[in-house]
């Protein structure tokens, strides 16, 4: 299946809470053992869900077809998927249903802003074999959802199915301050390659975007970047299974360096530099709450982390006008592609608050497997002199 080159796939070096998007699902999976059973939906319409024994896991799909009488709601919020949420209740699956509401769009309109949230709106208890009908939803306007308890079958493998012959298109790079290295299969990505770059600038590389089959942007912080004057990078790339003949080339599109300047594409350095932008700003905030928590007394280290994480779910995505015009002089792009600049600092500023909570979750799991010897007092000490490197603090 060819991908558009439209499609822009993130690989941020620095921010280790993976972000998984899609258009029409997106799954977070739960963290427990299996149960055997799993939530059918709409049909075979989606993939079966795996019911988890343990909170946390949930598959977000688009909202469901409109209806005639469709309704507004009262807060003005659109909504923007409907997450499902089961969980092992007894002999039973306990199964949530959540319309999820996001105030981000239209970027340009004024804040403030917070992104997502959602809000659970059905709750229900079924068992093996019955069907849920999830009529809700046409409350606020949309057709019911159905959704039935089956037995779990587990995907079949194919990793000892032999893959299709794909057409390893040619490497077209036109930067002078970028050197191709290689070229060569990289054998723990299927249908995967490597690049190998190299910086041949007197300045450091914080951001490269590469075009093949699809758009594949990586970047990282000015305070550690992707490579210094004379080192090499790699950039990984997977082909489609099916290519047109002959294959699109690769295409070292844009290069950020950072200072601020860039060479190639303006349009991509102008989103690389609008996503750095919105990052190092988030970043900034979350920095200053680490600051005030390792200033004050800590009584209780799961209270602390509670707070903190509250603290960060509310930190704002909205787009400073001030801060979308400096991007606009440093990167003059066309008319028509000036409203690219706000959404990508946004997209910064989301990418770092689920950084930042990516974060304090995982001290949220290390005081739990070891409460009895877990000072927060040091990890909160170690956290925020990686933030404070992060956006160029000393």
């Amino acid at each position: 299946m060819h991908r558009s080159s439209s499609l822009i796939a993130l690989a941020i070096s620095i921010l280790t809470a993976a972000l998984c998007v899609s258009s029409t699902a997106q799954e977070r999976a739960p963290a427990s053992a299996r149960t055997g059973l799993a939530i059918d939906i709409d049909e075979g319409r989606y993939r079966p869900l795996e019911v988890s024994s343990s909170e946390g896991g949930y598959l977000q799909i688009s909202p469901t077809r409109k209806v005639e009488q469709s309704k507004e709601r009262r807060d003005g919020l659109p909504v923007t998927g409907i997450r499902i949420r089961p969980i092992l209740e007894g002999d039973g699956v306990r199964v949530k249903i959540g319309l999820v509401l996001d105030d981000s769009q239209p970027v340009a309109a004024p804040g403030p802003k917070y992104g997502e949230k959602e809000e659970i709106i059905a709750s229900y208890l079924a068992h093996l074999g019955e069907v849920i009908t999830v009529n809700e939803l046409e409350r606020f306007g949309f057709k019911s959802l159905t959704l039935k308890v089956v037995l779990y079958q587990p995907p079949v493998s194919t990793d000892n199915a032999p893959l299709p012959p794909v057409s390893v298109p040619r490497v077209v790079n036109e930067l002078k301050n970028v050197g191709v290295v290689d070229w060569k299969p990289d054998p723990r990505v299927t249908n995967g390659y490597v690049l190998i770059l190299k910086n041949l600038a007197s300045t450091s590389i914080v951001a490269v975007t590469v075009t093949a089959n699809s758009t594949m942007t990586m970047e990282s912080t000015r305070s550690k970047p992707m490579a210094k004057p004379g080192d090499t990078f790699e950039v990984i790339i997977r082909l489609d299974d099916e290519m047109a003949e002959p294959p699109t080339p690769v295409l070292v599109k844009s290069v950020l360096f950072d200072n601020g300047s860039f060479e190639g594409d303006l349009e991509a350095a102008a989103a690389m530099e609008a996503r750095r932008r919105g990052r190092e700003l988030q970043l900034g905030r979350f920095l200053q709450l680490l600051q005030k928590a390792s200033s004050s007394a800590i009584e209780s280290p799961t209270n602390t982390l509670q707070n903190l994480k509250s603290a960060v779910e509310k930190l704002r995505i909205d787009v400073d006008p001030e801060i979308t015009e400096q991007v606009r002089v440093q990167f003059p792009v066309l008319n028509e592609k000036r409203a690219m600049i706000p959404e990508r600092i946004m997209e910064g500023l989301k990418l770092a608050r689920s950084h930042a909570l990516y974060q304090l979750n995982d001290l949220e799991r290390k005081l739990k497997d070891n409460s009895g010897g877990f000072d927060l007092s040091q990890w909160l000490s170690a956290l925020r002199d990686r933030v404070a490197k992060m956006v160029g603090n000393p």
